[in-house]
């Protein structure tokens, strides 16, 4: 289900830009999704993003080791969280 990249399902290969920034090798990184259904299907990029392979839908909470980007979030994503993102990825919280 869904298009592989990189030999995985869910991701997308690293940028270069995210490579020489970070200094962190990772030939992969892993991109979910929490998606509260509330807007259009149709229009939604997070389901199109599932469509196409490159993110994975988590349950409603269902945890996950990674950065965590949220509309409530109270600190920016930084360079110091680019191990972590290498590791084990980033999750989004869709919701409107």
């Amino acid at each position: 289900r869904g298009n592989r990249i990189g030999g995985r399902t869910g991701g997308v290969p690293r940028t270069t830009a995210f490579a020489d920034n970070a200094g962190i090798e990772a030939d992969f990184i892993k991109l979910a999704m929490w998606d509260f259904g509330q807007c259009d299907i149709k229009r939604c990029t997070g389901r199109k993003l599932e469509r196409f392979g490159l993110v994975r839908s988590l349950k409603i909470g269902q945890k996950w080791g990674g950065v965590i980007l949220s509309p409530l979030g109270k600190h920016t994503v930084s360079k110091q969280d680019a191990p972590i993102v290498a590791k084990w990825g980033a999750c989004v919280v869709d919701c409107s």
